[in-house]
């Protein structure tokens, strides 16, 4: 997730390329552990850092 958290701040790829980049098929599914870390869902993760 550590992987993933940083792809998603560098804003180069999109939710579904950094799922199957840190190994998650189903998006929905990476976006559920995801919350469960973070407390947000990846796209929510991705507005908040940008403000």
């Amino acid at each position: 997730m550590e992987k993933a958290c940083y792809l998603l701040q560098s804003g180069t790829m999109n939710v579904m390329e950094i799922a199957n980049a840190v190994g998650y098929f189903n998006p929905s599914h990476f976006a559920a552990v995801f919350k469960e870390k973070y407390g947000l869902n990846p796209r929510d993760f991705i507005r908040y850092r940008s403000q």
